[in-house]
Protein backbone atom coordinates (compact mmCIF):
# COMPACT_ATOMS: atom_id res chain seq x y z
CA UNK A 1 0.00 0.00 0.00
CA UNK A 2 1.30 3.50 -0.98
CA UNK A 3 -0.38 6.56 -0.48
CA UNK A 4 0.56 10.47 -1.66
CA UNK A 5 -1.67 13.19 -0.85
CA UNK A 6 -0.67 16.88 -1.95
CA UNK A 7 -3.59 19.33 -0.61
CA UNK A 8 -3.13 23.31 -1.34
CA UNK A 9 -5.72 25.29 0.66
CA UNK A 10 -6.22 28.82 0.26
CA UNK A 11 -6.91 32.04 2.73
CA UNK A 12 -7.35 34.44 -0.40
CA UNK A 13 -0.77 26.61 -7.20
CA UNK A 14 2.25 26.27 -6.01
CA UNK A 15 4.64 24.45 -7.62
CA UNK A 16 7.65 21.58 -6.07
CA UNK A 17 10.94 22.67 -7.25
CA UNK A 18 13.77 19.77 -6.36
CA UNK A 19 16.34 21.80 -4.50
CA UNK A 20 19.14 20.26 -2.46
CA UNK A 21 19.72 18.35 1.00
CA UNK A 22 20.44 20.40 3.94
CA UNK A 23 23.25 19.53 5.89
CA UNK A 24 22.93 18.22 9.48
CA UNK A 25 19.08 17.28 9.70
CA UNK A 26 17.86 16.62 6.39
CA UNK A 27 18.47 12.91 5.86
CA UNK A 28 16.68 12.38 9.16
CA UNK A 29 13.11 13.97 7.64
CA UNK A 30 13.18 12.33 4.13
CA UNK A 31 13.57 9.38 2.18
CA UNK A 32 16.97 8.47 1.32
CA UNK A 33 18.03 10.72 -2.24
CA UNK A 34 15.07 13.17 -1.86
CA UNK A 35 15.51 16.89 -1.86
CA UNK A 36 14.68 19.98 -0.25
CA UNK A 37 12.56 22.79 -2.81
CA UNK A 38 14.76 25.40 -2.15
CA UNK A 39 13.50 28.63 -2.01
CA UNK A 40 15.34 30.54 -3.75
CA UNK A 41 13.79 29.21 -6.50
CA UNK A 42 10.26 29.53 -6.32
CA UNK A 43 10.93 33.50 -6.82
CA UNK A 44 8.11 36.47 -6.69
CA UNK A 45 6.82 36.88 -3.27
CA UNK A 46 8.68 33.76 -2.07
CA UNK A 47 12.25 35.41 -2.61
CA UNK A 48 14.61 36.05 0.06
CA UNK A 49 16.84 34.82 2.41
CA UNK A 50 16.14 31.30 3.88
CA UNK A 51 18.27 29.50 6.51
CA UNK A 52 17.77 25.77 7.48
CA UNK A 53 16.62 24.64 11.04
CA UNK A 54 17.01 21.79 12.68
CA UNK A 55 14.18 21.85 15.45
CA UNK A 56 14.85 20.80 19.03
CA UNK A 57 14.78 22.12 22.15
CA UNK A 58 17.96 22.97 23.82
CA UNK A 59 20.06 20.33 24.43
CA UNK A 60 18.25 17.87 22.88
CA UNK A 61 17.97 15.53 19.43
CA UNK A 62 16.21 17.47 16.51
CA UNK A 63 12.80 16.78 15.72
CA UNK A 64 11.52 18.34 12.61
CA UNK A 65 13.00 20.79 9.63
CA UNK A 66 12.28 23.73 8.33
CA UNK A 67 13.31 26.27 5.79
CA UNK A 68 12.64 29.49 7.39
CA UNK A 69 12.37 32.58 4.96
CA UNK A 70 14.41 35.39 7.26
CA UNK A 71 12.98 38.80 4.98
CA UNK A 72 9.40 37.78 5.63
CA UNK A 73 9.69 36.44 8.98
CA UNK A 74 7.34 32.91 7.60
CA UNK A 75 8.52 29.30 7.53
CA UNK A 76 8.62 28.28 3.76
CA UNK A 77 7.65 24.48 5.14
CA UNK A 78 8.31 22.57 7.86
CA UNK A 79 9.29 18.86 7.50
CA UNK A 80 8.55 15.91 9.57
CA UNK A 81 9.54 11.79 9.42
CA UNK A 82 7.32 10.97 11.98
CA UNK A 83 4.92 7.75 13.27
CA UNK A 84 1.88 7.47 15.47
CA UNK A 85 0.44 5.02 17.79
CA UNK A 86 -3.01 4.84 18.65
CA UNK A 87 -2.45 3.02 21.76
CA UNK A 88 -0.05 5.34 22.99
CA UNK A 89 -0.91 8.36 26.09
CA UNK A 90 -0.46 11.79 24.52
CA UNK A 91 0.72 14.71 26.41
CA UNK A 92 -1.20 18.19 27.08
CA UNK A 93 -0.93 21.36 24.94
CA UNK A 94 1.82 23.37 26.65
CA UNK A 95 0.06 26.28 27.95
CA UNK A 96 2.45 29.16 27.09
CA UNK A 97 5.40 28.54 24.91
CA UNK A 98 5.49 31.40 22.50
CA UNK A 99 8.52 32.89 24.10
CA UNK A 100 10.91 30.07 22.86
CA UNK A 101 12.93 31.25 20.24
CA UNK A 102 15.68 29.63 17.98
CA UNK A 103 19.00 30.50 19.57
CA UNK A 104 21.07 29.78 16.20
CA UNK A 105 19.04 33.62 14.52
CA UNK A 106 19.77 35.27 17.56
CA UNK A 107 22.51 37.99 17.30
CA UNK A 108 23.34 40.89 14.96
CA UNK A 109 25.54 39.26 12.54
CA UNK A 110 23.12 38.29 8.79
CA UNK A 111 22.62 34.77 8.76
CA UNK A 112 24.64 33.35 5.47
CA UNK A 113 21.40 32.12 2.76
CA UNK A 114 23.23 28.34 3.61
CA UNK A 115 23.29 28.43 6.85
CA UNK A 116 21.86 25.22 8.74
CA UNK A 117 21.19 25.78 12.29
CA UNK A 118 20.32 23.70 15.10
CA UNK A 119 16.98 25.62 16.48
CA UNK A 120 17.74 25.15 20.14
CA UNK A 121 14.74 26.46 21.05
CA UNK A 122 15.29 27.94 24.26
CA UNK A 123 13.30 30.33 26.56
CA UNK A 124 14.28 33.76 25.92
CA UNK A 125 13.57 36.60 28.60
CA UNK A 126 12.25 40.16 27.02
CA UNK A 127 15.70 41.35 28.21
CA UNK A 128 16.94 39.74 25.33
CA UNK A 129 14.78 39.82 22.32
CA UNK A 130 16.41 42.76 21.14
CA UNK A 131 19.08 39.94 20.30
CA UNK A 132 16.55 37.65 18.90
CA UNK A 133 14.25 39.39 17.01
CA UNK A 134 15.84 40.44 14.07
CA UNK A 135 15.89 37.36 11.60
CA UNK A 136 12.93 35.46 13.37
CA UNK A 137 9.39 36.66 14.79
CA UNK A 138 8.23 37.07 18.53
CA UNK A 139 5.42 36.85 20.37
CA UNK A 140 4.92 40.69 20.75
CA UNK A 141 4.27 40.37 16.76
CA UNK A 142 1.75 38.42 16.54
CA UNK A 143 -0.39 39.52 20.01
CA UNK A 144 -3.40 41.81 18.94
CA UNK A 145 -3.73 40.70 15.78
CA UNK A 146 -5.99 38.10 16.80
CA UNK A 147 -8.69 40.94 17.68
CA UNK A 148 -7.64 43.48 15.32
CA UNK A 149 -7.80 41.19 12.31
CA UNK A 150 -8.72 37.87 13.10
CA UNK A 151 -5.04 36.31 13.00
CA UNK A 152 -4.13 33.01 15.03
CA UNK A 153 -0.69 31.70 15.14
CA UNK A 154 -0.87 29.00 12.81
CA UNK A 155 1.52 26.24 12.70
CA UNK A 156 3.16 23.99 9.95
CA UNK A 157 4.41 20.90 12.26
CA UNK A 158 1.33 20.88 14.71
CA UNK A 159 1.79 19.85 18.41
CA UNK A 160 -0.87 17.59 17.82
CA UNK A 161 1.03 15.53 15.56
CA UNK A 162 3.58 15.26 18.04
CA UNK A 163 2.45 15.55 20.78
CA UNK A 164 3.09 11.71 22.06
CA UNK A 165 6.96 12.82 23.14
CA UNK A 166 6.81 15.54 25.62
CA UNK A 167 10.18 17.26 23.80
CA UNK A 168 8.86 16.86 20.36
CA UNK A 169 5.74 18.47 21.53
CA UNK A 170 7.53 21.81 23.26
CA UNK A 171 10.02 22.18 20.16
CA UNK A 172 6.50 22.88 17.56
CA UNK A 173 6.51 26.01 19.53
CA UNK A 174 8.63 28.28 17.84
CA UNK A 175 7.50 30.87 15.30
CA UNK A 176 9.76 29.64 12.93
CA UNK A 177 7.58 26.97 12.23
CA UNK A 178 4.40 29.12 12.18
CA UNK A 179 2.74 31.72 9.88
CA UNK A 180 -0.27 33.83 10.29
CA UNK A 181 -3.40 32.07 9.56
CA UNK A 182 -7.24 33.34 9.30
CA UNK A 183 -8.85 32.29 12.68
CA UNK A 184 -11.97 30.55 10.38
CA UNK A 185 -9.02 28.89 8.09
CA UNK A 186 -7.10 27.74 10.98
CA UNK A 187 -9.61 26.50 13.05
CA UNK A 188 -11.89 24.82 10.55
CA UNK A 189 -10.84 23.61 7.06
CA UNK A 190 -6.86 23.36 8.08
CA UNK A 191 -7.85 21.98 11.56
CA UNK A 192 -10.07 19.03 9.86
CA UNK A 193 -7.04 18.51 7.50
CA UNK A 194 -4.94 18.30 10.68
CA UNK A 195 -7.36 16.05 12.02
CA UNK A 196 -8.06 13.56 9.23
CA UNK A 197 -3.89 13.22 8.53
CA UNK A 198 -3.93 11.87 12.32
CA UNK A 199 -6.84 9.27 11.95
CA UNK A 200 -5.21 8.20 9.08
CA UNK A 201 -1.58 7.56 10.61
CA UNK A 202 -3.66 6.21 13.64
CA UNK A 203 -6.39 4.01 12.34
CA UNK A 204 -5.38 2.89 8.71
CA UNK A 205 -1.17 2.61 9.02
CA UNK A 206 -1.02 2.40 12.97
CA UNK A 207 2.84 2.88 13.67
CA UNK A 208 4.43 3.52 10.52
CA UNK A 209 6.49 5.64 9.47
CA UNK A 210 5.29 9.19 6.83
CA UNK A 211 6.94 11.91 5.59
CA UNK A 212 5.11 15.34 5.57
CA UNK A 213 5.63 18.76 4.19
CA UNK A 214 3.70 21.76 5.52
CA UNK A 215 4.36 25.00 3.86
CA UNK A 216 3.47 28.43 2.70
CA UNK A 217 3.12 30.41 -0.42
CA UNK A 218 2.18 33.69 -1.93
CA UNK A 219 0.69 37.03 0.25
CA UNK A 220 -2.11 38.22 1.04
CA UNK A 221 -0.80 41.04 3.15
CA UNK A 222 1.74 42.20 5.71
CA UNK A 223 0.78 41.95 9.45
CA UNK A 224 2.12 45.36 11.56
CA UNK A 225 3.09 46.86 8.58
CA UNK A 226 1.79 50.29 10.14
CA UNK A 227 3.26 49.14 13.57
CA UNK A 228 7.12 50.16 13.82
CA UNK A 229 7.52 48.43 17.51
CA UNK A 230 6.66 44.90 15.94
CA UNK A 231 8.19 42.81 12.70
CA UNK A 232 6.32 42.45 9.89
CA UNK A 233 4.88 39.28 8.89
CA UNK A 234 3.74 38.48 5.53
CA UNK A 235 0.36 36.63 5.48
CA UNK A 236 0.35 33.03 3.26
CA UNK A 237 -1.91 33.50 0.26
CA UNK A 238 -1.85 29.65 -0.02
CA UNK A 239 -0.88 26.78 2.96
CA UNK A 240 0.09 23.46 1.54
CA UNK A 241 0.18 19.86 2.99
CA UNK A 242 1.79 16.79 1.48
CA UNK A 243 1.83 13.58 2.96
CA UNK A 244 3.74 10.64 1.98
CA UNK A 245 3.36 7.03 3.25
CA UNK A 246 5.38 4.71 1.03
CA UNK A 247 3.96 1.07 2.48
CA UNK A 248 4.72 -1.15 5.58
CA UNK A 249 7.93 -2.24 5.71
CA UNK A 250 9.34 0.10 3.68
Amino acid sequence: MKLSLVAFLGQAAAQYVPGQNPVNCGSSYFRPGAEWPLQSRLGGAQSGKTVRLCQNNYGKSHYYATLFNTDTNLPVYSAVKIRRNKYASTYPRPSSNWHYMCNGLCGSSTPSSSSSFYGNLASVGSSNFGNCDRYQPQDNDYLGNNAAIGIDRGHLIPNALMNQNEDASKATFTLTNVAPQYSAFNQQAWNQLECMVRKFMEEEINNQDVWIFVGTYGKVATMNGSDSSKNNVDIPEFYWHAFCYTGIGL
